[in-house]
């Protein structure tokens, strides 16, 4: 029988697979996120391109998704660090920025 710190450990690995999910799944159509200053970030389609919107205003264009998100992530890190490292990082443990 699982201990309570084992079943606290399986839930917060659920809730961070869930978060890395939501964020790969939000990627075909824009990802969105807030800073730890409150800004809300958004990653779009936009002319062609990608699009970077930071509180609703676009900041930058990039002419596709990866770059966007990598410079939108490098400049306006999410505030959830589970986030953060997600966008941030390959599955490798390797920066990709």
């Amino acid at each position: 029988m699982a201990t309570n710190e084992q079943l606290a450990q399986q839930a917060q690995n659920s809730t961070r697979a869930a978060k890395r999910l939501m964020a790969i799944v939000g990627l075909a159509t824009g990802i969105e996120w807030a800073t730890s200053s409150g800004d809300t970030v958004r990653v779009e389609p936009h002319d062609g391109g990608w699009g970077v919107f930071s509180s609703g205003v676009l900041w930058a264009t990039r002419p596709n998704a990866s770059s966007a998100v990598d410079l939108a992530a490098r400049a306006l890190p999410p505030a959830d660090a589970d986030l953060a490292a997600l966008l941030t990082w390959t599955v490798c443990g390797h920066s990709r920025i």
